[in-house]
């Protein structure tokens, strides 16, 4: 659904490998262009799945669910793909290749993210009255993450900015039991 010129990343064709299933930490490790049925085939041996699930499932990817914020009817249960980003490898417009978790300790030495700090800090009360107001709020910028009483979680963030802030070049996501 692009709107006007742009550059338009497919990852579908190459970044397509899930790294790494963790059954203890209940994580995947996955490119972005890992699709999300084939993830789910991944860790039900394990008894685990990835909780948001679209209509899509079966031609999604993992990137573009992050990227739109992707849930479906489970996200009741288990939430919205932002609630389900544990950390991500990015490339930022200004070309730093970070990885964000959802501990802020490591986010000040990076220019991209300390010029974010200093907007959120200058527009607090904006931010806490107007944004994450509602549960099903998928897109757009949820400013609400980088909040400091929400741990300045950039990971959290970046779901649902549709690619416009970083390139996502891997992504670290929450498995939860297969029910």
């Amino acid at each position: 659904n692009a709107v006007g010129s742009g550059l338009i990343l497919d990852t579908s064709r190459h970044l397509t490998t899930i790294l790494d299933i963790d059954p203890e930490a209940r994580t995947a490790r996955v490119e972005p262009g890992v699709v999300q049925s084939t993830l789910q085939i991944a860790a039900a041996p394990h008894g685990l799945r990835f909780g948001p699930d679209p209509s899509t499932s079966n031609r999604c990817t993992i990137g573009g669910m992050i990227g739109n914020n992707a849930c479906g009817p489970r996200a009741l249960r288990y939430g919205k793909t932002a609630d389900n980003v544990v950390a991500l490898d990015v490339i930022t417009g200004s070309g730093e290749q970070i990885t964000l978790s959802n501990t802020a300790s490591n986010h000040d030495h990076h220019v991209s993210l300390a010029a974010l700090r200093s907007v959120v800090q200058a527009n607090l009360g904006t931010i806490r009255t107007e944004f994450g107001r509602f549960g099903r709020q998928v897109s757009g910028y949820s400013l609400e993450h980088v909040l400091p009483e929400h741990g300045f979680n950039v990971a959290r963030f970046l779901a649902g900015t549709e690619g416009t802030l970083a390139v996502i070049i891997g992504a670290t996501v929450r498995l939860v039991a297969d029910a």
